[in-house]
């Protein structure tokens, strides 16, 4: 069942393709974004720019997002006083050698190259009032919120991957991550009708959202944005 939800201010920021569904309301200004996995469509990170004054940790490990990114740079269509880019992996331990694709050995891996990864532990011990993880990382997620000893940002949008042909995850490995993700005070208000089972997720602190429903592997209840 495909419902509009709720007293919502979910919003779509970004493209069709590269952009993700959050809460406007509750991304306030003078706070850090961490984008992760990027490719070469950064218009999430470019429309959030636009609509609140954050800065944003961009993340991905690929040559052809690196040279994206360069471009935007030069561009002007990102500044370095409110981006920041890693071309690394986001993954559950720091200065681990990981094949860029991620676990989930995606379209990505085709670069056959290796990557060094950061850990989202050092980043939260670096920098602090985050606002958005948001993670898109080809398997990589399940390491980071197994290996991660605190979420404190009020929302959390993630892909799952357990859905791959190639991917060594099953549903109940997301099962586990978004259970954990709960304990951590966070209900799951959205998934996105893609076919997919839990493919893309957006978690928000509980106290934040009293007007969304916490849905769960059992739930059939799907929401769109209006």
């Amino acid at each position: 069942m495909l419902l509009p939800l709720p007293n919502s201010t979910l919003t779509r920021i970004g493209s069709d393709y590269g952009g993700w569904i959050f809460d406007i309301n509750l991304i306030k200004d003078n706070t850090n974004v961490i984008s992760a996995g990027l490719a070469t469509d950064v218009t999430f990170d470019t429309e959030l720019l636009i609509l609140k004054k954050v800065f944003i940790i961009g993340i991905d490990p690929t040559h052809y997002s690196a040279g994206h990114i360069d471009n935007l740079f030069k561009n002007g269509i990102l500044n370095r006083n409110n981006y920041l880019f890693h071309n690394c992996c986001l993954y559950g331990s720091d200065n681990t050698q990981l094949k860029v694709g991620g676990p989930a050995s995606s379209v990505f891996a085709n670069e056959g190259i290796d990557s060094i990864s950061i850990s989202l532990n050092s980043l939260l011990d670096k920098y602090n009032n985050f606002s958005i993880l948001k993670m898109d990382i080809e398997g990589s997620e399940y390491s980071v919120i197994e290996n991660t000893s605190r979420f404190d940002m009020p929302q959390i949008g993630i892909e799952f991957h357990h859905w791959l042909d190639k991917s060594p995850y099953k549903l109940e490995d997301t099962v586990v991550c978004m259970n954990k993700l709960k304990s951590f005070g966070y209900k799951m208000v959205y998934k996105e009708k893609t076919g997919y089972t839990f493919q893309n997720t957006l978690f928000i602190k509980k106290e934040l959202c009293p007007q969304y429903e916490d849905l769960d592997e059992n739930s059939t209840v799907e929401y769109r944005c209006n």
